[in-house]
């Protein structure tokens, strides 16, 4: 008769047959995404096993599982990097290390670049405060869920300061100004 193995000895012998699988298989999967993103769906699935004791690994079901696991896990990095924005300057620069101009770059685009940048920077000045937490959070990759645990408000909350700030925005571009709107 067989002496039962130890939870961390499974949990060895289970990594080491699965563990190339898993990351083949969700590489094959999401094509397209980064290694760095794939790696850390697969090291987040991983990690997710060893806290699951109600998981048998000796069953079909546990990689079944872990490769669900890692999978949806590299979808949502991979829209939170997609929907990364960077923070800063032009081109995410701050404006005192403003990068050269190309020189195979219109210079009339450049400027038109700049100007822009200079007035919605003007325009996020006038935002209220939460409108521009709001948006920077956002702009950072977080959901709209992620948001409202972060900040400490509800989902409306954040739903509503975004909705508000977005059109702020746009009738600033359009060159609206709202009289109505109250000062920050």
């Amino acid at each position: 008769m067989a002496i039962p193995a130890s939870r961390d000895e499974q949990m060895t012998r289970f990594y080491l047959d699965h563990a190339d699988r898993l990351r083949c298989s969700i590489a094959m999967k999401v094509r397209g995404l980064d290694d760095a993103v794939i790696d850390d769906a697969c090291a987040f699935a991983w990690e997710t096993l060893v806290r699951r004791p109600d998981i048998d690994l000796g069953s079909y079901y546990a990689y079944w599982w872990l490769y669900k696991v890692a999978l949806r896990q590299a979808w949502a990095l991979g829209r939170r990097r997609h929907r990364e924005q960077p923070i800063g300057g032009l081109n995410g620069a701050d404006e005192e290390s403003l990068e050269p101009v190309d020189l195979d770059s219109d210079v009339a685009d450049v400027v038109a670049e700049r100007i822009e940048h200079a007035s919605m920077r003007e325009v996020l000045g006038r935002l209220h405060w939460r409108e521009r937490r709001e948006l920077a959070l956002f702009a950072y990759g977080l959901s709209y869920d992620e948001i409202a645990t972060v900040t400490g408000t509800s989902y409306t909350a954040v739903n509503r300061w975004m909705a508000r700030g977005r059109k702020a925005l746009r009738a600033a571009r359009a060159g609206d100004e709202d009289p109505d709107r109250p000062a920050p």
